[in-house]
């Protein structure tokens, strides 16, 4: 394989992935933590309208969204594999600057054989992550 092929086929196709998957994981951290938010907001505002009968529903409504939310947040670890992931993106980028450079450990005679090993490292250690990530949750995303 060559230098061209290794770096597009290979190491930009992994960065992109690895970016898709961090944003996507970011974007339901950050909504679940809205929904949150939100939740807990109303539940304080609805208490200050007591003597309304739809509080004694409401309010029970919104505390059970609120563990669902938080639950879903568990069960799913979109906050773990945002940052799983984005340290891995930002892994590989900073690999391939370096390679790009020449800059030490490519500055020798076999750097695309030094970066095919270390990229390989960088995402062989990040399955073993995911897969522990994993196990600890169930689910498989």
């Amino acid at each position: 394989m060559n230098e061209e092929t290794y770096l597009n086929d290979r190491v930009e196709d992994q960065i992109k992935w690895y970016d898709k998957k961090s944003a996507i994981n970011k974007m339901w951290n950050q909504l679940l933590q809205v929904v949150q938010l939100l939740l807990a907001s109303l539940v304080t505002l609805s208490a200050m309208v007591d003597n309304q009968p739809w509080v004694s529903y409401v309010i029970p409504v919104f505390g059970a969204l609120i563990a669902i939310v938080t639950g879903v947040g568990g069960i799913y670890k979109f906050n773990d594999k945002w940052l799983t992931y984005r340290a891995t993106a930002e892994s590989l980028k900073h690999e391939k600057y370096l390679y790009l450079l020449k800059t030490e450990p490519y500055n020798n005679g076999d750097a695309l054989k030094t970066l095919g090993t270390r990229i390989e490292a960088l995402i062989t250690q990040e399955n073993i992550n995911w897969v522990q990530l994993v196990n600890t949750t169930g689910e498989d995303g």
